[in-house]
């Protein structure tokens, strides 16, 4: 390779240094155009008429792909504020530490963090006393809580797994119960009320802004009122690991960044450390090794959007989990229903609840379980629906069954139990490895992590305040610029938490910072490409390139090449000005 190809191709490598997987693909490309001789767009584009197109030499196909991988370092952003809320499933507040998670702790370090303990000050991030999630403390109630600020007994989705006098019908979304067919009628709209982000966030805009669920519980459901759906959602499809979550997520990095309707805010549930904890427990190994692989991802998730510097200044992240989890201590610590009494056509079950109408079977199913409780010791309360506790924000919803049960700390609640742990009751085995969640919100073991870093939360403060999950919705409505719908939250108890408490306004089509930061790297490479290109040109091809030739060649790859071969075209007419002007000196002068 001679010197001013050697050059061409150290220039292709510094302008892609931020995407190197696309080097080889460029040089694949420009080595084939390379060798075609002077060709008609007919026969290397397939465009139809040569006399629509004119002819072009191999010098303009080679300034084309010079310039389509110069333009790879400016990426398409929505022009409104961008979010990320990732949820992890079970992820307690005390699992998160610079020794299990020290990916996660530092990027935890770079926002603000809250956390169940006393507060503490740190250099950039906060960790107050408080983070309340709500009862029931389950997946599916407290997912949809996050996304719409609601109370369970105000969205209605009171459990995983309910039912719903008002239709008769069965919820239950991840099909605990596997009865084909329930969880596409989980989805079905009478089920919800309230309006989650994703569907705030587009409604706000439907021109201009779009939303995406991943895998989020309910996310692909049909909410009432139009739109019913965010423009883009996954349905959950079963536990992934560490390989499976960086395909997830370069996914939604290519949703925020894709030319053509790029998403503002996104949301995206992972199953761990949900599964492992209800498989193995705390204590067994399994737990460090998917905290591993979860801070592994996370690191991956930073990795990958300090790779673009635009989405690095504007992408705002939340990272949080639904609830906590707890040590179910023995095998004898689990309360199982059907152990004593008869489960009959005349009853209905949810999670940790019956639903009884006939008022003198309730009482006796009441009572033999209330028996059942005290001579067996089981660490467990048991309520008539209207007896239940008002603090937890529950009661009011008609799908709340009659009875209500709830595990202590420690214990749990089955309605039906596998033989095996009977089997393990009967050989005296104390050691269970299984822990579970349920329990009253306010016990430490049921606290959640909750993370903000990005460019609306603000950094070395002190946050006295109480987070409450439902607060988040109000949080994420204040962020990306837009209407709350009615809910249960308050921006109160999170608004020293905001770099600013103006309201944040819409990005341009291009930031000035970046117009600015773009137009400074443009002026260094104008030379370097105007050079080593024309020195390119003429050793290769004996053709004399004039400055006022590559001005023309934007013109036409602007025309004719970005509109007829492209779906998108690679310099939009914003970056397409700036383009011209900084061309125009060169064409100027020659």
């Amino acid at each position: 390779m001679d010197s001013p190809a050697l050059q061409f191709y150290f220039l292709v490598t510094f302008t892609s240094v931020k995407f190197a997987s696309e080097v080889t693909p460029a040089m694949r490309e420009l080595l084939t155009l390379w060798r075609l001789q002077t060709a008609n767009m007919q026969n290397v584009f397939d465009f139809g008429t040569s006399e629509m197109y004119g002819t072009i030499n191999r010098s303009h196909l080679l300034l084309f792909i010079v310039l389509k991988y110069l333009c790879t370092f400016v990426v398409s952003l929505n022009r409104n504020p961008l979010l990320l809320l990732i949820s992890l499933d079970g992820f307690r507040n005390d699992l998160l530490n610079s020794s299990t998670v020290p990916n996660i702790w530092q990027f935890a370090q770079q926002g603000l963090l809250f956390l169940f303990h006393s507060s503490i000050r740190f250099s950039q991030f906060i960790i107050t006393t408080k983070i309340h999630i709500e009862y029931l403390t389950y997946t599916a109630p407290n997912h949809v809580s996050i996304a719409t600020g609601r109370l369970e007994e105000f969205h209605g989705i009171v459990a995983n797994q309910f039912y719903d006098p008002s239709s008769d019908e069965y919820y239950d979304i991840f099909n605990s119960t596997s009865t084909e067919g329930i969880v596409n009628a989980s989805l079905n709209e009478h089920f919800y009320n309230g309006e989650p982000i994703w569907l705030s966030n587009e409604r706000a805009d439907q021109s201009s802004r779009f939303s995406a669920a991943i895998y989020w519980p309910a996310g692909d459901a049909f909410w009432p009122s139009e739109p019913h759906q965010p423009t883009i959602f996954k349905t959950w499809n079963g536990h992934k690991n560490l390989s499976g979550w960086m395909q997830d997520f370069d996914e939604i990095i290519a949703l925020f960044t894709r030319s053509k309707d790029p998403v503002n805010f996104a949301a995206w549930y992972l199953s761990e450390p949900d599964q492992t904890l209800h498989s193995h427990g705390f204590y067994n190994g399994e737990l460090k090794k998917k905290l591993s692989e979860l801070d592994s991802l996370i690191r991956y998730v930073v990795e990958t959007v300090e790779q673009n510097e635009e989405l690095t200044d504007r992408l705002n992240i939340i990272l949080t989990a639904d609830h906590g989890h707890a040590e179910i201590t023995s095998p004898r610590n689990v309360f199982c229903i059907s152990s004593f009494v008869n489960i009959t056509k005349d009853m209905k079950v949810g999670d940790n609840m019956l639903y009884i109408n006939d008022q003198n079977l309730r009482k006796e199913v009441y009572e033999k379980l209330k028996k059942a409780i005290e001579y067996g010791n089981y660490k467990v309360n048991i309520y008539y629906k209207e007896d239940f506790p008002s603090r937890y924000g529950y009661k009011k919803s008609p799908r709340v069954g009659d009875i209500i049960l709830e595990p202590h700390i420690g214990s749990a609640i089955l309605t039906d139990c596998p033989p095996e742990l009977f089997d393990l009751i009967a050989h005296n085995i104390t050691k269970f490895n299984k822990s579970t969640h349920g329990m009253d919100p306010d016990k430490e073991e049921m606290r959640a992590i909750l993370v903000m870093k990005g460019p609306a939360f603000a950094e070395k403060l002190q946050v006295q305040t109480i987070a409450n999950n439902i607060d988040l919705y109000a949080l994420m409505c204040h962020v990306l610029r837009i209407k709350e719908s009615p809910n249960n939250g308050s921006l109160s108890n999170l608004r020293m938490a905001l770099q600013s408490q103006s309201p944040i306004q819409a990005q341009p089509l291009m930031s000035s910072s970046s117009s600015s930061r773009f137009l400074s790297q443009s002026a260094i490479l104008q030379p370097i490409v105007f050079s080593t290109v024309s020195s390119f040109i003429s050793t290769t091809f004996c053709f004399s390139l004039h400055s006022n030739d590559l001005f023309s060649v934007l013109h036409f790859i602007h025309d004719s090449l970005c509109a007829n071969i492209f779906t998108d075209c690679i310099l939009p007419d914003t970056l397409l000005f700036e383009w011209l002007l900084w061309m125009q000196p060169a064409k100027q002068s020659a």
